[in-house]
């Protein structure tokens, strides 16, 4: 069966094969835990209302910053626990952290 999606969680939870095509070539055919694995930037998504505390002491703990958005804010190179220890240990709020 052939699906075409844009929505990569949509076809984790219906494929088990994954076929990328991009500008008319093939990118990618390979499964889909195997695809999902290799790119994946580690990235976790952390809401909270204490943004400027937050980007300041992660940065310092060597995190980068990716997109802000609202209440919320994507980190790299770091993992959930390590934030969420960063968190304990400034007594900054946590409402979400989501690898």
């Amino acid at each position: 069966m052939f699906v075409s999606s844009h929505l990569i969680s949509e076809m984790s939870l219906t494929a088990d094969r994954l076929v990328v095509i991009g500008r008319d070539r093939l990118i990618a055919e390979t499964s889909m835990a195997d695809f999902v694995g290799r790119s994946s930037r580690g990235a976790v998504k952390l809401v909270t209302p204490d943004l400027g505390a937050f980007t300041s002491t992660l940065t310092e703990a060597g995190a980068k910053i990716g997109d802000v958005d609202g209440d919320s804010l994507t980190v790299e190179g770091l993992t959930a626990v390590q934030i969420g220890d960063v968190a304990a240990r400034g007594g900054l709020r946590v409402y979400e952290l989501t690898p």
